[in-house]
C-alpha cells in the first residue's frame, strides 16, 4: 500500500448527544474515525454514529445529526502543512 495525498483535516459535529469519552491524555493518537448512518425508533433520524478508536490514549463515542469538513489542507507525510498548495 502506497499512501499519497496526505491531508490535514478539520472536522466539524453538530448537535452531538450521547457523547461519551475515557482515556484522555498528553497525546491522543487516532487509529481509526468510523463513521456510520443510522435509524432511531423515537427522535431525529437519520443520525450519524461516530467512534474515535485509539492508538494511544482518547477513545470516543457520540451521535450527531450533522457534520463537516471545516478545513482540508495539504500536508507532508509527517503531518507538516505545504504552504501554497491547496488539499
Amino acid at each position: 500500500m502506497i499512501l499519497q495525498h496526505h491531508t490535514l483535516t478539520t472536522l466539524r459535529f453538530y448537535d452531538v448527544n450521547d457523547f461519551q469519552m475515557q482515556g484522555f491524555n498528553h497525546q491522543n493518537a487516532m487509529m481509526r474515525l468510523a463513521v456510520s448512518s443510522e435509524q432511531r425508533t423515537d427522535g431525529p433520524s437519520p443520525y450519524f454514529a461516530v467512534v474515535v478508536e485509539p492508538a494511544f490514549g482518547m477513545e470516543a463515542s457520540f451521535k450527531c445529526l450533522r457534520m463537516e469538513v471545516f478545513e482540508a489542507i495539504q500536508c507532508s507525510d509527517d503531518g507538516k502543512v505545504i504552504t501554497g498548495s491547496p488539499a
